[in-house]
């Protein structure tokens, strides 16, 4: 297996939070790779990326050979940004490699990604290694492409299964234009191929430095530069952490002050669980994690209608991830971390009684 030199790849990193588009970074210049700039969100990518219309002054695009988004941003989100860049003209790649790196991570929105294009996905919380494995696979094993009438993007099929029952696909290969080529498809036309399939050149691979056929990877010992990268980082991620909860118990006392406005200030704990579910076990903080997509998945629910009961059991979150991270309990938490989980499912049972 040959080692992989990354110095000439450019990789997007689209992350409108601060804290992790500097952890992203990290790692992936740690990995060696050669050049890594970033946006806010997909507003600020297309900006970036689009193709000049030739009378709007726009300077060129910049030459991005890997994205990696997450999913939940302002203005333009992952999803938004991914079907722009597999259908509109000003797209300077429709074959570009996208992975989406997101602690949204429920089956519905990864077969959201999926069905808009996305090359691979990647949950949060994620290791070095976890995006490392992500940036082989586009290098070595690049995606047939599919062009049908509903779809543009990677074949969603990842992997071949025998049949359990009739196959109810209608189209043969007489209908399949195979391509062997990155080019613009043509328009589908009556009487022509009903689906083509791009099977796209290694491109990446010889940018760098692989040959043959075998799969590659980096020297290990960047690898483990990556991880220790991550592992620089836990200040900044108690500092963020505690800047969440703050947030977090700002957003509760609005809720109590304005009623009217609650819904609004549940949007704001919503976003902000969302993020704690997805950073805590990069950290080694699982209990974080745990805490944040139960508060992500309540508060969702809870946009249904709000009240000092729902207030109450926000209260319960907040106050299980203060602990956790106050008394850094990592791992599991052994006894302590067993008994704050109990509590809060005890909390939940209480308030689903007194909501039935």
């Amino acid at each position: 297996m040959s080692n992989y030199t990354l110095e000439f790849l450019t990789v997007l990193v689209l992350e409108d939070s601060q804290f992790v588009r500097s952890l992203v970074c990290s790692v992936l210049n740690a990995m060696g790779v050669g050049r890594v700039i970033t946006s806010i969100d997909g507003e600020d990518a297309i900006l970036l990326l689009a193709k000049p219309t030739g009378n709007d002054g726009n300077a060129e695009p910049v030459n991005v050979d890997i994205v990696i988004s997450d999913k939940v941003m302002p203005k333009v989100d992952g999803l938004i940004l991914l079907r722009w860049l597999r259908q509109h003209k000003r797209s300077p790649n429709r074959f570009m490699p996208f992975i989406m790196l997101t602690a949204a991570a429920d089956m519905d929105v990864v077969e959201a990604a999926r069905d808009a294009g996305t090359t691979e996905f990647n949950a949060k919380p994620f290791s070095a290694d976890s995006i490392l494995q992500r940036i082989l696979s586009v290098i070595d094993h690049p995606r047939v492409f599919v062009y049908s009438p509903a779809y543009f993007g990677p074949c969603r099929r990842r992997r071949q299964k025998p049949l359990g029952g009739e196959d109810r696909r209608k189209m043969t290969d007489d209908d399949i234009r195979v391509v062997y080529a990155v080019k613009t498809p043509s328009p589908l036309t009556e009487g022509g191929p009903k689906v083509w399939n791009f099977h796209l050149p290694k491109a990446l691979k010889a940018k760098v430095g692989g040959s043959g056929g075998g799969a590659g990877t980096i020297d290990m010992r960047l690898l483990e530069e990556a991880e220790a990268q991550i592992g620089n980082m836990e200040d900044d991620y108690a500092d963020w952490v505690r800047k969440s909860i703050n947030a977090l118990v700002q957003a509760i006392n609005r809720c109590i002050e304005n009623p009217k406005l609650a819904s609004t200030h549940y949007q704001t704990i919503h976003d902000i669980a969302l993020e704690l579910r997805g950073q805590g076990g990069v950290f080694g903080y699982p209990l974080v994690t745990t805490f944040g997509k139960s508060l992500y998945e309540y508060t969702t629910a809870g946009q249904r209608g709000i009240d000092s009961q729902h207030i109450e059991l926000v209260k319960v979150h907040v106050d299980g991830i203060s602990a956790v991270t106050r008394n850094k309990i990592k791992g599991d938490g052994g006894a302590v971390g067993t008994e704050l989980v109990k509590s809060l499912a005890k909390a939940k049972q209480k308030c689903e009684d007194r909501a039935a």
